[in-house]
């Protein structure tokens, strides 16, 4: 499994079969990279190991592993749209459409029981939440092994055109983005990101900071 060249990340095909395979239990998701949140510009010394790993998946959309090597990872909230980011949490920050200005990202962020914080918006503030459960095709499943723990979901195309109108993908095409691992509540707080983030105090929503994710 090679790394990634921090802030680029490409992203592999998956041909539909295979994605088929993969959603079913007939085979693991295992692409050539790994995007590693090991940037930890707040500091600390808890610095758990997480990687991010994206494919396309033609007809489909895009489908997003993240993982932790972290046992007994906190579960406090359940519920869709709960603040999952203070249990231990990964997240995903993207954007389908950088090069329009007027486009904004879609945040994933995601605990070890599935639930799942998401909504889109060009920063911070004035945030719409993204009813996820209405796009079963996502399928947020977890698994929790005794040293680490990791979730997969896939963000369907009908999820995107949703929120940044019809188009298309294929080879050549740029999103921008952030991986990302936290626990605000946690016994040991903690910060990390794939692209680094320039700021005084941890915070996620810096689109400008976002790396540069490019479909092979």
């Amino acid at each position: 499994m090679a790394k990634t060249d921090k802030s680029r990340y490409i992203i592999e095909t998956v041909p539909l079969e295979t994605y088929e395979k993969i959603r079913t239990g007939g085979a693991d998701f295992s692409v050539k990279r790994r995007a590693l949140a090991d940037h930890y510009p707040w500091g600390g010394e808890y610095r758990p190991l997480t990687w991010g790993e994206v494919a396309f998946v033609p007809e489909r959309g895009f489908l997003v592993q993240l993982t932790c090597v972290e046992a007994a990872p906190s579960t406090v909230w359940k519920n869709p749209q709960d603040p999952v980011y203070r249990d231990s949490c990964m997240e995903f920050f993207v954007n389908f459409r950088p090069k329009q200005p007027e486009c904004g990202y879609l945040n994933f962020e995601t605990n070890a029981s599935s639930a799942m914080l998401c909504g889109y918006g060009k920063g911070r503030q004035e945030r719409q939440a993204v009813p996820y459960l209405n796009y079963p095709d996502m399928d947020i499943r977890t698994d929790i092994k005794e040293d680490r723990w990791s979730v997969r979901y896939l963000i369907p195309l009908s999820l995107i055109d949703d929120y940044y109108g019809p188009g298309e993908f294929g080879p050549g095409s740029e999103l921008r983005g952030n991986f990302y691992k936290c626990g605000d509540d946690t016994p040991i707080p903690h910060y990390g990101c794939w692209s680094v983030i320039v700021s005084g105090k941890p915070d996620f929503h810096r689109p400008e900071c976002f790396g540069s994710l490019i479909i092979e």
